[in-house]
């Protein structure tokens, strides 16, 4: 019988193997006209800071979030890892948003979930 020598999980390679990252399979990025360049689901309109606020600050579950927008759990975690891999940029446009918001609030600009949904659904398309 042959013993299968399995490395310590702290214990060096000799030689580095050939290693391909791998991008987050579920998250694209795109252009808004008004925030830079945004992450999100790969061809929905539900943003990488979307479901951070969800899950972070809303206290929703994965599952949960997934049920609720038509997402797999897989889509859900590829946005919270994307979201860790590059907290300070996303946590940095969800306060840029808010502050849009507040701005427009306090200009009596008009802004109903029509217009939102407008807005978001020709986000959509680019």
């Amino acid at each position: 019988m042959s013993m299968i020598a399995i490395a310590s999980p702290t214990q060096k390679l000799n030689s580095a193997p050939s290693i391909t990252p791998l991008a987050y399979p579920y998250i694209e990025t795109y252009q808004s006209p008004v925030a830079g360049t945004l992450a999100r689901v790969a061809g929905r309109n539900i943003t990488v800071a979307n479901i951070a606020i969800w899950y972070y600050q809303d206290g929703e579950q994965v599952e949960n979030i997934a049920n609720d927008y038509d997402l797999s759990v897989a889509q859900v975690f590829s946005a919270l890892a994307y979201y860790h891999d590059h907290r300070n940029l996303v946590d940095a446009q969800i306060l840029d948003e808010a502050k849009r918001y507040n701005e427009a609030i306090a200009n009596h600009h008009s802004i109903t979930i029509d217009n939102i949904t407008r807005y978001r659904a020709s986000q959509t398309n680019r």
